[in-house]
């Protein structure tokens, strides 16, 4: 090859690149750390079945950013609903519920987001006390059996409100 000649890189490169990083994102290998947190989801889920409508245990995470909290809980929750599948032979993939404090800080939001991750065609009618009563509702008729809050830490501030969130997730 002289200066002049350059390597050709395959036309599909940027699709095969992007294949590829897509399949490394999909990667996950269970630390000793994380089988403990599955394990302990494992004990709040069961401890917690049909109590709805009455107060109920939580499990608090407090780790560093980065340590693969998010990939941990989405790992737990895909295998325990692929696992209830295999048991029962019903699908549901209400069974545990993730969503991430991260854009809900008011208790009508957090309300909003459970009742559209339910698949309420009217998440976004209602004042925040019928949401509550919606989503109280419907959490049991969907056979939810926990719901993960990721970002609890952004729960932390001024705004008054977000008391009102910590308030509603002792429910």
């Amino acid at each position: 090859m002289t200066n002049t000649q350059y390597a050709q890189w395959p036309q599909d490169i940027l699709e095969r690149t992007g294949a590829i990083n897509d399949a490394f994102e999909t990667i996950y290998v269970p630390t000793p750390s994380h089988e403990i947190i599955h394990q302990r989801c494992d004990i709040l889920r069961h401890t917690n079945r049909n109590r709805h409508g009455k107060s109920m245990g939580a499990l608090r995470l407090a780790q560093l950013s980065s340590v693969g909290k998010t990939a941990c809980f989405g790992y737990y929750r895909t295998s325990r609903i692929d696992e209830h599948a295999q048991r029962t032979g019903v699908y549901n993939p209400h069974l545990i519920l993730y969503v991430s404090l991260l854009s809900c800080t008011s208790p009508k939001a957090l309300c909003q987001e459970i009742c559209r991750q339910l698949g309420d065609d009217n998440w976004q009618i209602g004042t925040a006390s019928d949401l509550i009563q919606r989503m109280r509702a419907f959490v049991p008729r969907a056979g939810v059996e926990m719901i993960i809050i990721d970002e609890i830490q952004e729960l932390k501030g001024r705004r008054t409100d977000r008391k009102d969130v910590t308030n509603l997730l002792k429910c």
